[in-house]
């Protein structure tokens, strides 16, 4: 499942359960996906969506005391001190996240089944605005993960999370990274993700965002970067974007396009995919009210979806854009294209 229906599931679980379904049926979302795909990042995405707090617990290497708490015997009764991390005031509103759940031990994972089900553990009561959720790996991807026990995996609902090119590009794009990766990734999508349990590095969507703060960085040689990159996505993924980024180094330039949107070249022959993604890259990012008279006259000449691209991608990274009048008109032209 792509992220952007892990998100809205995680947004539409959370107002379901505020609308007053009782805890034993309220549904308990379980992510589960290679390792480096967002898992985590989407639960707090979810979180800023609705305007409420993550609790973060991690269950990885725990045992079922760092679940349950350590006994207290002062009383003359057994008491467990309740990890601190969890909330205590009746009145929060959140997502009690337990992030590599499956990387706990069987015991720590059993110690939750309680808590999951019916919102309490021993003497602690989750406050009732508390939604949780739980991510973790893939057995399959041998990241040091156990089997989650039957009867707390009944207790959750599995939702697999999928890496989706569209929904990195409009994150990345959002989040300001370089339009190199962006266009790399477009051209290039089935190395958006391409987990190898059998080598230490491979493609995934966090690597690639690593290696924009790569590329953003100086005093590199070029031998040195590569080597980074390689320690981020792989080095097979390493030498292919290297070479994407000797393409993107032959493009048009937005300034180029800027001065002179009629006569600009258009790239054409064996790479002009990968050189029209690198295009639309540096011009979604450059699409503003002073500029958009001559980028749009530039984009209706490119083939339409690569110019959909380019104004798709500046509209999620400045929506405002859309009150600019010649991206109206823009819009307005090619809606069945943008929605």
């Amino acid at each position: 499942m792509k992220p952007s229906s892990i998100h809205n599931i995680l947004v539409n679980v959370y107002r379901n359960n505020a609308a007053g379904v009782p805890r034993q049926r309220r549904i308990n979302p379980y992510l589960e996906g290679a390792p480096g795909i967002a898992k985590s990042s989407l639960v707090y995405q979810a979180a800023a969506t609705l305007g409420i707090e993550v609790v973060e617990f991690r269950l990885a290497g725990g045992d079922s005391s760092d679940v349950r708490g350590i006994p207290d015997l002062s009383s003359g009764r057994t008491v467990f001190a309740t990890p601190e991390e969890f909330p205590t005031d009746s009145d929060w509103q959140g997502i009690m996240f337990f992030d590599e759940i499956v990387q706990g031990s069987p015991a720590a994972q059993s110690a939750l089944t309680e808590l999951v089900l019916e919102g309490k553990m021993g003497t602690y009561r989750l406050p009732e605005g508390a939604m949780i959720v739980a991510a973790g790996n893939r057995r399959s991807d041998r990241a040091a993960v156990n089997e989650m026990p039957r009867h707390l995996a009944d207790r959750f609902t599995f939702l697999g999370v999928d890496p989706d090119v569209d929904d990195f590009a409009a994150w990345a794009t959002a989040e300001g990274l370089r339009p190199e990766v962006v266009s790399f990734v477009r051209a290039r999508s089935e190395l958006l993700s391409k987990f190898d349990a059998t080598v230490a590095k491979s493609p995934s969507p966090r690597g690639w965002a690593f290696v924009s703060t790569i590329l953003d960085g100086e005093g590199y040689d070029p031998f040195e970067r590569q080597m980074m990159i390689a320690g981020q996505v792989g080095e097979g993924a390493a030498v292919e974007f290297m070479g994407h980024l000797r393409l993107f180094g032959e493009v048009p330039t937005v300034e180029e396009i800027i001065a002179n949107p009629t006569g600009t070249r258009i790239p054409e022959g064996a790479h002009a995919p990968a050189m029209l993604y690198a295009v639309a890259s540096n011009l979604a990012r450059a699409l503003t009210g002073k500029t958009a008279k001559a980028i749009l006259a530039y984009v209706a000449r490119m083939p339409e979806e690569f110019g959909v691209l380019a104004v798709r991608d500046a509209l999620i990274r400045d929506p405002d854009i859309r009150k600019v009048p010649e991206v109206k008109m823009w819009a307005a032209s090619n809606a069945s294209l943008i929605i």
